[in-house]
Order: C-alpha cells, then sequence, then structure tokens
C-alpha cells in the first residue's frame, strides 16, 4: 500500500483508487486535496515555498536548507510487514523522509506486536536498517511488578514516583514510545526567519504522525505537557519540544550510516516517561533502545519509595546560570540542592570536569607500566572523585562509570579480588539492564560473570617496587 501524497493543510491522504492530489505549481513539494485548502495553507507555506533547488525565497543556514529541500521527495510509505528484507540494506538519504509504524503494522490489528508500535519519521533507508538489526524486534523489557506510579508533583504538573525501594541501574520502566523523529526537523537554534518555517514545517509533519497513531497513542501525544503555550510555537511542535529525548549512541550503531551532528540526532517521545521532570541531581536515566524499539528508565542511584524519580533536561557539568538558561524555555526554575547551593555546586562540578584524565586509558596504561610506590596516590585520587562524583549525586554521568571502571582495574592489578569484583559488578550492571528484570540467583550470576570478564586482563598487572 503506496500513499504518495497528503494535504498539506487537512492532513487527508490520497486514497490508493482516488486522483491524485495536486502539487504547488511553484516548489512542487506541498500538495493539497483542492484550491480551498491550498489558499488556506498559503500564509504558512508561503515562507519556504521556492522552487526546487532555488534558496532565493531566504538565507538558510546550510542544516536548514537541506531540511527543507527534503520536502521535495516527502511520502507516506506502509509495506507489506510479511515481505522479506533486502539482503543488504539501502543507503540513508537524509534528504528523504518515510513515515513508518514500527515494529510492524498489519491490516488485522491481531498480528500487531503486543508490545505496540511507535510511529517514526525516519530518513530514507533507515527503516531497512532499523529493521535488518538481528532479532528485531526484541521484547520490551519488563520487570516483576509495577515500580512506580504517575502523581501530581507540585508546580511541575504531574510525576514519576517511586513505590518500592530501588536499587542503583534497576530497571523502572520501558515502554514503546509513541513518536521517533529527527532533532533537525524542528530547527532548533535556527535564525528567526529559518526557525518560523521550520515550526510550521514540523507541525505539519508531526501532525501527518499523529493522525497515523492509534486513537489511544494519539490521545496520550496529545495530553502530554507543552511548556511553549506562550511562545508562538505550534501545539504539536510544543509537545516535541517539551517531552523529546535524545535517541543516543544505540540509534547511531544500530544505523552507523546516519549523519554526524545535529542531522544524525534523533528524538524520543514516551507516554509515561515524558511525565519524568528535571532534576540537577537527578536520580534516573532515560535512554533508547533501537532493537527492543524501546524507552526505558533505570535508576542510576539508590532510589527510597515514594521518592520522585527524576531526570535531567540540561548539561550537568555546566555551572548554575548555564543549566538556568537551558531550562528557561521549560517555564520553571529548578530548585533542587545543588540549585540552592548554587557556588558550592558548582566548584564541586568544575572540579569534577577537570578530574576527567584521572580514567583515561593512557592515565591507567602508564600508572599500569609503573612499578608501585609507597607514596602511590592514583588509588586514593580515584576514590576522592568517586566520592564527589556521588556526594553531587551525579551518578548520571558517564564519569561515574568510567571512574568505577578504573578502580576495578586498579584493584586487579594490584591483586584485590574483593574490591576490583565490587566496582566491576556495578559496571557491568550500568551497562546490562538486567537488574529489575531477571531472577535473582540469574542476576547474580550473570553480574559475576560480566565482573570476572571485565578485570581479567588486570590481575596482577602492578608489581611492587624493588
Amino acid at each position: 500500500m503506496v500513499h504518495e501524497s497528503i494535504c498539506f493543510q487537512c492532513n487527508a491522504l490520497q486514497a490508493d483508487d482516488g486522483p491524485r492530489l495536486n502539487a504547488c505549481a511553484i516548489c512542487k513539494r506541498a500538495t493539497y486535496c483542492n484550491k480551498d485548502c491550498q489558499r488556506k495553507h498559503w500564509k504558512v507555506h508561503k515562507v519556504v515555498c521556492c522552487p526546487p533547488g532555488s534558496t532565493d525565497k531566504t538565507t538558510h543556514a546550510s542544516s536548514m536548507r537541506a531540511l527543507q529541500d527534503s520536502f521535495q521527495t516527502l511520502q507516506l510509505i506502509e509495506k507489506d510487514p510479511a515481505a522479506p528484507l533486502p539482503a543488504h540494506p539501502p543507503a540513508i538519504n537524509p534528504d528523504e523522509y518515510r513515515f513508518a509504524g514500527l515494529p510492524a503494522t498489519f491490516f488485522d490489528a491481531s498480528m500487531n506486536d503486543p508490545d505496540g508500535v511507535t510511529e517514526c519519521i525516519l530518513y530514507g533507508g533507515m527503516k531497512e536498517a532499523i529493521l535488518a538489526q538481528p532479532g528485531f524486534p526484541t521484547p520490551v523489557p519488563r520487570r516483576a511488578g509495577r515500580a512506580h506510579r504517575i502523581a501530581p508533583a507540585g508546580p511541575a504538573g504531574l510525576g514519576m514516583f517511586a513505590t518500592r525501594a530501588l536499587r542503583a541501574h534497576e530497571l523502572i520502566f520501558a515502554e514503546r514510545p509513541l513518536l521517533v523523529m529527527p532533532v533537525a526537523f524542528c530547527g532548533f537554534g535556527a535564525a528567526a526567519v529559518d526557525r518560523t518555517s521550520a515550526m510550521a514545517q514540523c507541525e505539519e509533519i508531526v501532525g501527518c504522525a499523529v493522525k497515523r497513531m492509534t486513537e489511544e497513542n494519539r490521545l496520550a501525544f496529545r495530553a502530554l505537557a507543552n511548556s511553549h503555550l506562550h511562545d508562538g510555537s505550534p501545539e504539536l511542535y510544543g509537545i516535541v519540544r517539551t517531552n523529546g529525548f535524545e535517541a543516543g549512541d544505540k540509534l547511531q550503531e544500530a544505523v552507523p550510516q546516519l549523519p554526524e551532528g545535529v542531522m544524525g540526532t534523533f528524538t524520543v517521545i514516551g507516554r509515561e516517561l515524558a511525565r519524568a521532570n528535571h532534576s540537577c541531581s537527578p536520580n534516573a536515566y532515560v535512554e533508547f533502545d533501537p532493537l527492543s524499539l524501546s524507552l526505558r528508565i533505570s535508576a542510576r542511584r539508590e532510589i527510597a519509595a515514594g521518592e520522585e524519580i527524576t531526570t535531567t533536561y540540561a548539561h550537568l557539568l555546566e555551572p548554575y546560570s548555564g543549566r538556568r538558561r537551558t531550562l528557561v524555555p521549560y517555564g520553571f526554575n529548578c530548585v533542587c540542592n545543588a540549585c540552592q547551593d548554587r557556588a558550592g555546586s558548582d566548584a564541586r562540578r568544575r572540579k569534577i570536569k577537570a578530574s576527567g584524565h584521572l580514567y583515561k586509558d593512557s592515565t591507567l596504561d602508564k600508572w599500569l607500566k609503573e612499578p608501585l610506590r609507597d607514596d602511590d596516590r592514583y588509588e586514593a585520587q580515584l576514590l576522592n572523585l568517586l566520592k564527589l562524583i556521588e556526594d553531587e549525586k551525579l551518578e548520571i554521568l558517564t564519569h561515574h562509570v568510567q571512574v568505577q571502571a578504573t578502580l576495578a582495574s586498579v584493584y586487579a592489578a594490584l591483586g584485590d579480588r574483593q574490591n576490583a569484583l565490587k566496582y566491576a559488578k556495578e559496571v557491568a550492571a550500568s551497562e546490562l539492564p538486567i537488574r529489575g528484570v531477571l531472577q535473582p540467583a540469574a542476576e547474580k550470576e550473570l553480574l559475576n560473570k560480566a565482573a570476572r570478564l571485565l578485570v581479567e586482563p588486570y590481575w596482577n598487572r602492578k608489581v611492587k617496587f624493588s
């Protein structure tokens, strides 16, 4: 089933056996049901309307120009989910967009994946690359018993709260997201004229994706918070800006041909995970897994029953002033402990940022090659940095697990098996989403095995100075 056109005004799809929609005579990109729809849409479309290949209409940033040019090839495509995949997935084409319901949609809804379907706006070739992942789709991970609830969180609106005590790295919740789409599509950071046109185009195309959702998902998407009601942002664009999580490195690993930078970055909007509020010292981490096509949140340190589960919307090693600027579009002032003690917190975060050399491979390799001396302070330096990170409640940073990994290697090199395995297990737990999913005995066995593999290359490599 192929839909080659969609009305840019009312979002009506061209029927399979119906007449083709009319394309704009100037740009050949926008299509409409009739002249009335085209006339209503002109106030939006005129900002970007220009002949194919022309950039005379306005001066755009290069990324925005490429983005707008891509609408020449915008199509809605739904293929038979049972059709065989190509032997070699096609190259990724950022100048072309595809709408797709993943992991698969069938006319018989009972055949659809029980974990649900995500509406995706993808570059040409991405759908095939995602489907070509070995084992796709793996089941969305489920924990034994629900560990959170959605409840009022004061001025922040709704929030996520733990219903039981959670261990560090324990899976809290995972879900199929409502929407996956390119960040570049939203035109964040563009100049004013570019941003106006980008917002309008984003609103149109997100509207198409929302229209394709199931009624349940469509209602859930429109019910999400929107912190951009008063800055001129269209409704759906505002919802995307407010609730999106960056897809992260795993999508790049699944689709290695994605462009670098903003053009290769995607945002993911979840149904429940969108309710996780911000803290500058968050206790949980959200990540997107393309193999199971799931958005998941895990504890990054111990969380008490009844405690709010928080993530971050800002770069945590920026000073208070920088984080505050980042949070302005969300319409709130953070009142976490770090923001209350801004001077002390800024000083501690500067020290954390300046200590990255301690866990670099080159530093560890140099230490391993040198004889052990009585005044050796490497272990103490690493332990002090780990304490500083944990006192500042920044376990979400990659610095935390990198320091733990380095400590595991150091203790293994010194022959301290107990401490080596202690830190190696925490590293393994951060990389394997199994806490809260596997039974305790299976979890323990898997973490012990992974920890031994991590430290094995370093056993007794540090020799005493003689």
